[in-house]
């Protein structure tokens, strides 16, 4: 569960099997989903992780390591149009008193090609 839906019940963004081996180290692994909601993230995000059936007592649960792996992604401000470039369509809406981004952030994005 993130806190992008909200921890909201049935939103869970991976589940796994259920394992009665408790002598092997287990590893699972999952992707965001690609989806709006996740598209545009620009903060933070909390993930909560559960251990199966850990709503009732006395199960044996263990969690050994946590990796936490991404992609970072080019966010330009200077991207006015949403074109995921900083092109002279850009400039002319920077020229036309965009308030979003000062000429020098601007001038740094400009040209740039990886915008997400």
């Amino acid at each position: 569960m993130t806190s992008i839906d909200g921890f909201a019940d049935g939103s869970q963004v991976f589940t796994s099997h259920h394992s009665y081996d408790l002598g092997t180290n287990l590893e699972f692994v999952f992707t965001l989903p690609d989806t709006a909601a996740y598209g545009p993230v620009s903060g933070p995000v909390e993930l909560r992780l559960y251990g199966y059936s850990g709503q009732y007592g006395g199960h044996r649960t263990s969690l050994l390591a946590f990796k936490l792996k991404g992609q970072v992604i080019a966010v330009c401000s200077g991207d006015h149009d949403g074109d995921f470039d900083v092109d002279g369509g850009d400039l002319a809406t920077q020229a036309a008193g965009n308030e979003g981004i000062d000429l020098t952030d601007f001038a740094e994005q400009f040209g740039r090609t990886n915008c997400d």
